[in-house]
């Protein structure tokens, strides 16, 4: 109830968060008018729409010169505070006779500019109240809360949700400090170091990263924007602007999420697919793949959660911690994203799927691999079993492929094992498989075979077996999940690690030290988007007996956890060859 009206308020919103303000005060009801844009909670739908857009979407490309041209800038900054990308329907907004208009005046881009709003509330009578919402970080986005609250005399509600809110964003807080302190102190490096190097795209040609709110959010999950992070004060990151691609490039991200401001995730994944055509990201994808590095990339309904300073803004917090830190338990039920697992072919790669003589097999012991050897060997001679690592004098052990198994393994099958070091001082990684390779070339080895599922790193090793020119053999690629599993019934598979973080701990305690079965595949099964053949870094195992195994390995071990508690493995204390 509005005291100087003395009846009960008439709301109207030129700004799509200000529906979930009045969502989270449970005060939708009073809302009679609303942007085109606003489209949550789904019960104010039906209100009649104020304002309309004056550009038309159609790539990213051209709507940044349509949008360009609109504010009569040449940088692509907004520099016009009088040009507006949207009509309002002054009619209709007068004909609501409303008590309370919210707006803002941050961005001309995402909004009907104040100036318009303003002349149009003028010409009322009375003259009703504007309450313009500028936040430029996420802790004023907190404060909105008490703003809209104070304006509809809602401050008690008000106060009980900010307190929610600031408890759910402490959690993540939290968390995020423990897990940094826990790999700073495992990897020797300082907490900033080990952060995760996050490129948050909110439009993808021309690049413009998230700006405002977005870089304060990935810092507190854990994570640092580095091209565009916080500023030193702390308030916010400014807005965002456009960049040239090569400062994307120089900042090297490990992280890219694609979240382009006001499109959902169909419209995100088609802007995406013409941004991987850009020489810059092919680029960028090829040095990650010469490198051996890991690139985690996805999408993300900018439209409904980062865009908007609302208080969704909560759940995509929530999100990021769970997603930069692979805890899908914490991401909100229902969160509108997509991992994007399919890398960009690599063209001219040699694969071969023919016959050879001498074979070289990518080694570790597990159960693809030996999967593999057995494929092969049907037509083909495996020579050689490699495990490709780091330096054995400096490396830790291997927890989940111990190369001593490893070498028991070779002499039960009857093959030549050999330990190739690759990340030796002065070399990269993907330069010591290459060599790697080469060396066995000469040795007479004319093929390289692994028991990869699906492309890992990006398309590393086609990159590597292409540039050492042998051909690659993969002959469980692709296959479906149930029929490698029904392949390995003769096998004696023990499972030697479990990622905690993805099955859980309680699962993780059922699992290790065991025997893979059928009970344990439906229970990993069970975990929403766990992989059953363990691709996604699920679950290890190690081969202890197989058909053409000619002796068998009996080990005896115990449980144990990592120092961070993020892997569970089977710790082996005796491990021996016996007759079968």
């Amino acid at each position: 109830i509005n005291a100087e009206y003395g009846l009960l308020m008439r709301v109207v919103s030129l700004l799509p968060c200000a529906p979930e303000f009045l969502d989270v005060l449970e005060a939708s009801n009073l809302l009679v008018g609303r942007s085109h844009e606003d489209d949550h909670p789904r019960t104010i739908t039906h209100l009649p729409i104020l304002t309309a857009p004056k550009t038309t979407f159609t790539t990213s490309e051209d709507v940044d010169r349509q949008v360009t041209a609109a504010l009569n800038t040449t940088s692509g900054d907004v520099c016009d505070p009088n040009a507006s990308l949207y009509t309002l329907d002054e009619t209709l907004l007068i004909s609501l006779h409303p008590s309370l208009i919210i707006t803002q005046d941050i961005c001309n881009v995402c909004a009907i500019d104040l100036n318009t709003v303003r002349r149009i509330a003028n010409k009322m009578n009375p003259p009703p109240p504007v309450l313009t919402l500028n936040p430029v970080c996420f802790d004023e986005v907190i404060s909105n809360v008490m703003q809209v609250g104070e304006a509809i005399g809602r401050t008690e509600k008000a106060t009980e949700v900010i307190a929610d809110f600031r408890r759910r964003i402490e959690k993540v807080r939290s968390f995020a400090a423990e897990k940094l302190d826990q790999v700073a102190k495992t990897s020797g490096r300082s907490r900033d170091d080990v952060r995760a190097n996050v490129a948050f795209l909110e439009w993808t040609t021309p690049i413009y990263l998230g700006g405002h709110w977005t870089p304060g959010l990935i810092e507190i999950a854990g994570g640092v924007q580095k091209a565009q992070p916080v500023r030193k004060d702390g308030h916010g990151a400014g807005p965002s602007v456009r960049l040239d691609p090569q400062v994307v490039l120089k900042s090297d991200p490990d992280w890219v999420i694609i979240c382009p401001c006001g499109l959902d995730l169909d419209m995100t994944k088609k802007e995406a697919a013409r941004m991987f055509e850009l020489d810059w990201w092919k680029k960028f994808m090829e040095r990650a793949a010469k490198e051996g590095k890991s690139k985690r990339i996805c999408f993300v309904d900018g439209n409904q959660y980062f865009n908007r300073p609302g208080p969704r803004l909560v759940e995509a917090l929530e999100f990021l911690a769970g997603y930069l830190w692979d805890r899908p338990d914490l991401i909100p039920v229902g969160f509108k994203y997509e991992e994007y697992i399919s890398p960009p072919p690599v063209t001219s790669t040699p694969t071969s799927s023919t016959p050879s003589n001498n074979v070289a097999l990518s080694f570790t012991g597990g159960k693809d691999s030996t999967l593999t050897f057995h494929i092969l060997s049907e037509t083909t001679k495996v020579t050689r079993l490699i495990c490709f690592g780091p330096p054995q004098a400096s490396a830790k052990p291997f927890l989940s492929h111990p190369v001593r198994v490893i070498t028991l393994q070779a002499e039960a099958l009857g093959v030549e094992f050999n330990y190739i070091e690759v990340g030796l001082a002065g070399k990269s990684v993907f330069d010591g498989y290459v060599e790697g390779l080469q060396s066995l070339k000469k040795d007479g080895v004319d093929g390289f075979a692994t028991g990869d599922i699906e492309d890992i790193h990006f398309d590393f090793i086609p990159n590597v077996c292409k540039a050492a020119s042998i051909p690659l053999l993969r002959p469980i690629y692709k296959r479906a999940r149930d029929e490698i599993l029904s392949m390995l019934t003769s096998f004696d598979v023990l499972i030697t690690c479990v990622n905690t973080k993805k099955l859980g701990m309680e699962l993780a305690k059922k699992m290790v030290g065991k025997r893979l079965s059928e009970d344990i595949v439906d229970w990993i099964s069970e975990v929403d988007g766990a992989d059953t053949c363990g691709e996604g870094g699920e679950y290890h195992t190690m081969v202890l007996d197989a058909p053409r195994f000619k002796k068998t390995i009996r080990i005896e071990g115990v449980q144990k956890l990592n120092e961070t508690a993020e892997f569970m493995y089977f710790e082996i204390s005796t491990a021996e060859l016996v007759d079968k």
